[in-house]
């Protein structure tokens, strides 16, 4: 897929951001993943980062329960309000993945 290396830059980049756990699978069963990738921010409501990354950024992202309420109970989500979820499309560039990384690292003071 055309999306891939974007996504393998998105995803490899936040794995390696202290205090970012990546909560998306690489692979179901064998089944490659869609470009979504979930993640949770030690100390940060998903709902004030996604506005910090929108306000100062101009980076939109989803934060919420995802309609997946009791999923978060499982995967220790709750304090958070859910995840942060990220989704590359066609048309993302690698320059703005780059620069959704560095906004991040900026925010969390890497």
């Amino acid at each position: 897929e055309q999306w891939t290396p974007v996504f393998e830059r998105l995803r490899s980049g936040l794995e390696h951001l202290s205090g970012v756990r990546v909560l998306s699978p690489l692979e179901q069963a064998g089944v490659s993943c869609v470009p979504v990738v979930s993640i949770l921010v030690d100390g940060w409501d998903v709902h004030d980062l996604a506005t910090v990354l929108d306000t100062n950024f101009g980076i939109e992202v989803r934060a919420g329960w995802h309609c997946a309420a009791l999923t978060h109970a499982s995967i220790g989500s709750e304090k958070s309000h859910g995840t942060l979820r990220l989704s590359p499309g066609r048309g993302t560039s690698m320059a703005e993945i780059d620069y959704t990384l560095q906004a991040l690292r900026d925010i969390l003071g890497q």
